[in-house]
């Protein structure tokens, strides 16, 4: 779904069912990820400006917050993994100062999919390396 049809979304079903009701929306759901991955700060202001305009989109803004979160830790983590090529991604969590990995992991394996990393497995872990 594309973010220019979001209005047309939340005024068909406020009018059909008479509420906004819906949970999940994929444009800024995967969009938050997929924006955050590419660092594209431009495309996260667009998605927070649209969030922000309409009330009904109340709960999506934290995602989007956390959406540049996740772009700069990209950022970070691009850097130290070009600086030391072939470091593990379990020592990420100490590097970056985060008690819990899950999001490290998620962005590792994100910037993997969309080719900024390149994940060797390496026991329990992976030896990671810019490309």
């Amino acid at each position: 779904m594309s973010i220019s049809l979001l209005e047309p979304l939340i005024e068909q079903t406020k009018k059909e069912f008479g509420a906004f009701d819906i949970k999940s929306i994929p444009a800024i759901d995967l969009g938050c990820t997929f924006w955050a991955i590419y660092r594209a700060e431009g495309q996260l202001l667009n998605l927070k400006e649209v969030v922000e305009y309409f009330p009904e989109l109340e709960p999506w803004k934290e995602d989007v917050e956390e959406a540049f979160a996740m772009k700069d830790l990209v950022s970070k983590i691009y850097r130290y993994v070009r600086d030391n090529e072939g470091c593990l991604q379990k020592d990420l969590k100490k590097v970056f100062g985060f008690e819990d990995g899950g999001l490290i992991s998620y962005v590792v394996y994100n910037m993997a999919l969309v080719g900024n990393l390149e994940r060797k497995k390496k026991g329990n872990t992976y030896s990671l390396f810019a490309k």
